[in-house]
């Protein structure tokens, strides 16, 4: 693993930094929320420890004593943080803020697992070609699509109130939102990062499966679901909600060991959620 970087990753790492830190900066004085400083404190402290490492005469990784359980939790801290986070503002902030306050979780835990404990790219996903065909995940993408039709079938008579100018540019700024970009950091946290990490733990592809989905689908229930003001009966219809999200994310995960690149199961986990925000705004309308 190499620990050191270049003169322009470390340029671009700066540029980050500064960016981070003017994003915060303009959030805390614009919605005047601790939490905005709170989070941006997190994340500069984590950054100085990232350069502090980087620029040592060591030429070993950040944390030595790091291993797989607890790169996971860091991971996973981060992650709730950011949810959190977005829960403080979701009432009074654009979802284009909130996908910039996303890119900056993200990018920061891809930063310390990139030049923090020396990971490649490709450990996360990022790695081979986008065209590459992915049979499972065609069976997905194509299995959510017809389910998604016969389930919009009786919804049809109101299908024309979605093309609203209002009603329409609300759809577009949702599911871009709830489905490019929750879609695409959370299969970077719970596939590309943690399940292959659970995974090594329990050396078996097949329990880091069910322990990372049942971990994806724990948290849907606590956090997500109240996100989007969706809101279960007790015992039953909660218990019917876990295992519907635990059946998801198994879906995610065997898409994800099928090929161990991060655009198969983003695709099939966006396709999911948009689906599922149409459905919401055409019921509500």
């Amino acid at each position: 693993m190499n620990s050191y970087i270049s003169e322009y990753e470390k340029s671009v790492l700066i540029l980050f930094a500064a960016f981070v830190v003017s994003v915060e900066i303009a959030f805390t004085i614009t919605y005047s929320d601790a939490t905005v400083a709170f989070s941006g404190l997190m994340a500069l402290i984590a950054m100085g420890i990232l350069f502090k490492f980087n620029y040592s005469k060591s030429s070993s990784p950040m944390v030595q004593f790091i291993n797989p359980i607890e790169e996971s939790l860091l991971i996973l801290v981060i992650y709730l943080d950011m949810v959190w986070f977005v829960f403080q503002l979701i009432s009074n902030a654009t979802f284009i803020i909130l996908s910039i306050l996303i890119f900056i979780s993200v990018s920061l835990m891809v930063i310390i697992l990139r030049y923090g404990c020396g990971y490649p790219l490709s450990s996360m996903g990022f790695v081979g070609k986008i065209c590459e065909r992915n049979e499972i995940a065609i069976i997905s993408l194509i299995s959510l699509t017809i389910g998604f039709i016969i389930r919009i079938i009786p919804l049809l008579d109101d299908i024309n109130k979605i093309f609203e100018p209002e009603i329409l540019a609300n759809a577009i700024s949702m599911v871009f939102f709830y489905g490019l970009v929750v879609g695409f950091s959370e299969e970077l946290v719970f596939r590309g990062i943690i399940q292959p990490r659970l995974s090594l733990v329990f050396n078996s592809k097949i329990i880091g499966l069910i322990a990372a989905s049942s971990l994806f689908a724990v948290l849907h229930i606590l956090n997500t679901d109240q996100y989007l003001g969706v809101y279960y009966d007790p015992i039953g219809s909660l218990f019917a909600a876990l295992l519907t999200r635990l059946a998801q994310a198994i879906l995610l995960g065997i898409v994800w060991i099928s090929s161990e690149k991060i655009i198969f199961p983003t695709m099939v986990h966006a396709l999911s959620n948009s689906f599922f925000i149409i459905i919401l705004i055409l019921e509500a309308i």
